[in-house]
């Protein structure tokens, strides 16, 4: 990935932000945020791409995005789908922005759950327990332990703001890691927030068509008009 300009990653962060908070409101967990997924012109308005497996908010998670991009509670068994796996994935495309490479490139689930935890630290029996259960915390406690590192240490020179963000996304606990509305309303984007120009859904997304039996060529066509629909400014 090409580093960019400090406004063009504002402004590449605080449009991506303003389509996943548009998403997030609709009831959709996208679940395969990537830079491969993100359409970004020379004048950076940007677009998100590849819904063919969009999730209802609080249905059952199935691994298909990146690795490198996916949330560590998405990694473990289990778990139910969550609008913070999104916001994950754009930590780690953010730090890509800022350090213009893969943030956690491992080459399976194991030694990039061990990435992580040197970043972040190992995280605790309790913040572990809301991301699995089971098995897998017995096999977390068998890692070894992190004490982690502060990001500002991690990526010299990016400022207190963007460390203040990325803090924010980057977190083992689903219960501190910031959501699509709370992260344009921090400092780092605060210059372009603008809550009057930061549409919601008017509605969220009817799911029951998951049970309908329709022919190929009728879904086809009522995807496309979805994914058309959300792939926003």
């Amino acid at each position: 990935m090409v580093r960019l300009s400090t406004t063009a990653n504002h402004l590449s962060l605080i449009r991506f932000q303003r389509g996943l908070k548009y998403i997030h409101s609709a009831g959709v967990v996208h679940g395969d945020l990537q830079p491969s997924n993100i359409m970004v012109s020379h004048n950076c308005d940007l677009k998100i791409k590849g819904y063919g497996q969009p999730r209802v908010y609080g249905s059952w998670i199935t691994r298909h995005a990146s690795a490198h991009y996916t949330a560590p509670e998405a990694m473990l068994e289990g778990q139910i789908y969550g609008k913070s796996i999104d916001i994950w994935s754009v930590g780690c495309i953010f730090a890509e922005l800022l350090q213009g490479k893969v943030l956690f490139p491992g080459q399976n689930d194991i030694q990039q759950f061990h990435m992580i935890t040197e970043l972040l630290g190992t995280p605790t029996e309790t913040v572990t327990k809301r991301m699995t259960g089971g098995n897998v915390i017995d096999f977390i406690q068998t890692l070894p332990s992190n004490e982690g590192q502060p990001l500002s240490e991690k990526f010299p020179g990016i400022g207190p703001k963007a460390a203040g963000l990325l803090e924010n996304m980057l977190v083992f606990d689903l219960q501190k890691r910031v959501t699509a509305s709370e992260a344009l309303e921090f400092a780092y984007l605060a210059p372009y927030h603008d809550p009057t120009d930061e549409p919601e859904a008017e509605e969220t997304v009817d799911w029951t068509f998951d049970n309908a039996n329709h022919s190929f060529e009728y879904w086809k066509a009522e995807l496309y008009a979805w994914e058309s629909k959300l792939m926003l400014n």
